[in-house]
């Protein structure tokens, strides 16, 4: 029975970077910085009493008092947008360096590649996501059509965009290099993995690592780092309802 080495560079990380923390604030300052402008421009022309919530037809179905916070409840959602974007971009800078003995530089420079799309590719996702709340909080203050019918674009070049991405990655797109990912793809054994989706490897020291099967990556469920990523996760969803609750 042969084994298959692999080999890691501990510079590879370096010769492709991933996408900047300070674009990912940049772009948020910008927006947010557009975004407050605006509602302090036009604070009086913005009704008494602002939705907030709609139903599948916009629909007006809750609204709530107009007040700094009210018309602050979307920007704060943002803050903690970019702190999971952010996050999730430093995961990928971490996650395993995985080069196959037969081909290590061939292997080596699909890793860093590869590592480079997922970066621009989170902060793709990281514009329009921040784009559309921009256009929700627009909506909700100043509740005009033309914001309503520009969210539901927003939200489906969201979508097409994020699927056009996936297309790219797992090969069905035949002007994307995602060829040479799926030939170079470091075949994983089956030490560790359970049920082929979940990762629980107490040998393995990396706590981030590419998943086995689709694209993108996941975390090793028996290092601590990755129950704190969790937990992290968690606690600024909890911080989303709680703000929710003590402003609406």
């Amino acid at each position: 029975m042969t084994t298959t080495k692999r080999y890691a560079s501990l510079d590879s990380r370096k010769k492709n970077p991933l996408t900047k923390t300070t674009v990912f604030l940049m772009t948020y300052l910008v927006i947010l910085a557009v975004e407050y402008i605006i509602i302090i421009a036009f604070y009086d022309k913005i009704p008494n009493v602002i939705p907030y919530q709609w139903s599948s037809t916009f629909q007006i179905e809750q609204t709530a008092k107009k007040s700094i916070l009210t018309v602050s409840f979307i920007p704060v959602i943002q803050t903690f947008i970019l702190v999971i974007f952010v996050a999730v971009n430093k995961l990928v800078g971490k996650s395993r360096i995985q080069i196959l003995a037969s081909e290590p530089l061939e292997s080596l420079d699909r890793i860093e590649k590869y590592r480079k799309f997922m970066s621009k590719f989170l902060f793709l996702i990281f514009l329009l996501v921040q784009l559309n709340l921009f256009l929700v909080n627009m909506m909700i203050c100043f509740q005009t059509q033309l914001f309503k019918y520009t969210l539901i674009l927003g939200m489906a070049l969201l979508f097409l965009v994020t699927i056009r991405q996936i297309l790219k990655i797992i090969g069905l797109d035949n002007q994307s290099t995602s060829s040479s990912y799926k030939s170079l793809r470091v075949n994983e054994d089956n030490s560790g993995w359970k049920n082929s989706w979940l990762y629980v490897n107490k040998e393995d020291s990396s706590f981030v690592i590419e998943k086995r099967y689709g694209f993108g990556y996941t975390l090793n469920f028996a290092r601590f780092e990755s129950w704190i990523f969790l937990l992290f996760v968690i606690l600024i969803i909890v911080g989303i309802l709680i703000f929710s609750f003590v402003v609406m």
